[in-house]
């Protein structure tokens, strides 16, 4: 699967591309072909995305408020947050232990190309054991 670099979880950053590809299990591949892996920064998605991880992010997933999208701001920034559909406007929403990050509105229509894309599953690994936990996205 293709990994694309980092994202940012807290205030949105440049997307920078890295062209890399990473192994996934077959059956998380055979249910999201289209997927790629982005590497998660930050703290405002703490409480369900730690600092760190690989979140595996769904291209084809329909809009659904109240998930997890990778989202991008403006013309070259990108960010993960809960996500809120709204007529004219998205809301995006931090889910973190940290007070400081607060909910933001956004007016703005997607085009194609800058569609928010749905994280489905988000890995970290324990080195000392070697072991790879795969957790469903909220």
């Amino acid at each position: 699967v293709p990994f694309y670099g980092a994202i940012a979880a807290g205030t949105p950053i440049e997307m920078i591309d890295v062209d890399e590809t990473m192994p996934i299990p077959g059956h998380i591949y055979n249910a999201y072909p289209d997927s790629f892996l982005l590497r998660v920064s930050g703290e405002s998605m703490n409480r369900c995305i730690p600092n760190g991880c690989i979140a595996l992010i769904d291209p084809d997933a329909e809009w659904v408020s109240g998930k997890i999208y990778a989202v991008r701001v403006g013309e070259t920034d990108a960010t993960v947050k809960i996500v809120n559909f709204y007529k004219s406007s998205v809301e995006l929403v931090p889910n973190s232990y940290d007070p400081r990050f607060k909910k933001k509105k956004y007016w703005q229509r997607f085009r194609a190309h800058s569609r928010p894309r749905r994280v489905v599953l988000c890995s970290f690994q324990f080195r000392k054991i070697g072991a790879f936990f795969a957790v469903e996205s909220a």
